[in-house]
């Protein structure tokens, strides 16, 4: 009677140690989720949103500087001052979020861009020199307007890419671990039944409902 009662109570505490190893497992599984949905939350995803609103006003800005020079319309070099000063917020936003050092680069050249149109392509078509302006906006201000527009391009894509990839990959690995902790289970539970039953029974079949 002792060795029986001595067996059940090794194989409860057998069961009750494996349950408290699986549950301290899941919740630190959880836990590890929801830090990293706090990371997208807080910090790619807010990102991401600035790359893609300074991708758009560098867009509108070239367009309007574009349309300025073509028609002599004062609407449009308004309406790219309105946007220059709505993308220094953008820029001081996003400096904010990042540490990036292709940012803090694509930025400096943007900025870069900005003067030059003020300073020179403004400058020289107000002064009547509109092919001069011309020139210059197509030889020195577009090559770097399109050099930025690519970069935050690229910024974007990998960020998109970083947000969809990341948590199917979680996913993934806690269906292995998941999976990998059934063998643990099925060699436990064999082993209770070995110290309950007399060494002659086999222990039951442990299958997997396919129902």
């Amino acid at each position: 009677m002792k060795s029986i009662k001595a067996k059940v109570l090794v194989a409860f505490s057998l069961i009750i140690s494996l349950c408290v190893i699986l549950g301290a497992f899941n919740i630190y599984s959880s836990n590890k989720s929801l830090v990293y949905s706090q990371d997208i939350i807080e910090r790619e995803l807010p990102l991401l949103i600035q790359d893609e609103k300074h991708l758009y006003n560098l867009a509108q800005r070239t367009a309007f500087v574009r349309a300025y020079i073509l028609y002599g319309d004062e609407s449009y070099k308004e309406r790219f001052l309105q946007y220059t000063e709505e993308s220094q917020v953008i820029q001081e936003e996003l400096l904010a979020l990042s540490d990036s050092d292709k940012a803090k680069e694509l930025i400096e050249k943007s900025v870069d861009w900005r003067t030059m149109i003020v300073e020179r392509v403004f400058i020289q078509y107000e002064k009547g020199n509109e092919e001069r302006a011309k020139e210059i906006l197509k030889n020195e201000v577009a090559p770097i307007s399109n050099e930025v527009l690519e970069g935050f391009k690229e910024l974007a894509s990998k960020r998109e890419e970083l947000i969809q990839v990341k948590p199917s990959s979680k996913a993934g690995n806690r269906s292995r671990r998941q999976v990998s902790s059934c063998p643990l289970q099925q060699s436990l539970s064999a082993l209770c039944w070995r110290l309950l039953l007399p060494t002659s029974l086999p222990p039951p079949s442990l299958k997997l409902g396919t129902g």
